[in-house]
Parts: C-alpha cells; structure tokens; sequence
C-alpha cells in the first residue's frame, strides 16, 4: 500500500510549485528557510493566525513578498559579480542612464533609495572605474549631475542582459494576466504607502 504523504510534504510541494523557478536559482535552503516558506505559502500556521483567514493570508503575502525580494537580490548580485558591480552599483547606473545625464546626486539616491552619503560612496567606486562623471549643475551650483561615460555603455549592455536573463528565468511559467494582477495590488499598496 502506498505511503500517503504528509500536511508537511504537500506544504512543502506547495511552496516549491509557487517557487520553482526561485528554487531552482537557490539551491542552498536553510531547515529555519524552508519553515519560512512553508509559512508563507500556507503550508503552516504562521503564529497564532487563523488558517484561511484575511489575517493569515496578509501576514503571508507580506513575509512572502520580503523572501522574494532578498532572494532576488542575492542571486542578481551574485550573476553580477564577475561584472564587477554589485546590485546597488547598477541601479545606480541605471537610474543616471535614464536620466539622460540631467539627474543630481540627490535625486538619484531618492530613485535608488539610499541616503546621499551612500550614493557619494558608490559613485566614488563607479567614478574610479570611469563609469560615471561628475559635474556641477547648471541650475544650482551647490548640486552635481552625473552622467555616464561611453567606458560604461557595454557594461551597462552586459548587466541588463543578466537582469533580463534572471527575470525571465522567475517569471518564466507566470501569465500576463497573473503580473497585470500582481502589478495592480502592488501599485495599490505603494499608492498606500506613499499617501501615509
């Protein structure tokens, strides 16, 4: 007769359908780690949550939504070592790319989301390599643009193959319309989040 299989084993086939393609990227999981997913894909009680509750279901989404984020920026940093850059180098990068040259200091650290002195330390790093020039701006003397030099068009071209690579791999059995879903309740909690 057949071993019928555990609450455990079903939560932990749960968590690995919803993070296949995660889990295929992280090979090295934790016992404490794997209970973490359990938790926040259903497969346990999380605390003193009602299974199958509005509280209980919150509660996952949001530690859910904080493993998907570290996961991802571990194995992003990890695809970009041999770059030479790590995530925070290449937001910073990209953020000055899209700005056309015209952002300061100060705003690229509020589009990267780090304090000025954080910023000023990467850009040192990124300005030692010839990736980036810093100026004074025209508009307030006091402030400093930054644009990227030619040195950094083809790492930029390597850096966003690799992210582009690294998201097609997570995302690669999801549906538009599950993003769309996904985009919208996002977009609703950050609207949230900055109304607060």
């Amino acid at each position: 007769m057949a071993k019928q299989p555990s609450a455990s084993d079903t939560a932990d086939r749960k968590a690995i359908k919803h993070l296949s393609a995660i889990d295929t990227l992280s090979k090295s999981k934790s016992l404490f780690e794997r209970r973490m997913i359990r938790q926040a894909t259903g497969g346990e009680a999380a605390g003193d949550a009602k299974s199958g509750s509005l509280e209980n279901a919150q509660f996952r989404f949001s530690r859910l939504l904080t493993m998907v984020s570290r996961r991802h920026r571990t194995l992003l940093d990890d695809r970009l070592r041999h770059t030479g850059q790590t995530q925070a180098r290449w937001r910073t990068l990209l953020w000055t790319s899209l700005s056309g040259g015209k952002a300061t200091q100060r705003e690229i650290a509020d589009l990267v989301g780090v304090e000025g002195p954080t910023l000023v330390r990467v850009l040192d790093g990124l300005e030692a390599q010839g990736l980036v020039e810093r100026s004074a701006s025209t508009q307030d003397r006091r402030a400093k643009t930054v644009r990227l030099t030619e040195k950094a068009e083809p790492i930029m071209a390597e850096i966003s193959n690799i992210a582009d690579t690294l998201r097609s791999e997570m995302l690669q059995d999801i549906s538009k319309a599950e993003l769309e879903q996904c985009l919208s309740v996002f977009e609703r909690i950050l609207a949230r989040m900055d109304a607060a």
